[in-house]
């Protein structure tokens, strides 16, 4: 599973506490998911239509953005991606 939070670089302290909170969620859930940070300006972020970060993306799907996702919210997103229903 790839986890990522698109933000600004230098990172801002919403991107900080969206990287954190997404590798709590991560270890609290014991998956297997690399949490990376990319660049709102980046072309993979046009491409996923990213405009307002933070955005958690989880294996290329958007699933928050715009507000720092908490623990619980990362937690959920990931369950509902393993489930397929994201």
């Amino acid at each position: 599973m790839r986890i990522e939070i698109f933000g600004p670089e230098p990172s801002c302290a919403r991107c900080k506490a969206s990287l954190k909170n997404a590798r709590k969620a991560v270890k609290e859930l014991g998956v297997d998911a690399d949490v990376v940070k990319k660049d709102v300006m980046s072309r993979e972020a046009m491409e996923l239509g990213i405009s307002l970060p933070p955005a958690l993306v989880i294996d290329g799907k958007v699933m928050k953005l715009g507000a720092v996702p908490t623990t619980d919210e990362v937690r959920a997103a990931i369950e509902k991606v393993r489930a397929g229903l994201a």
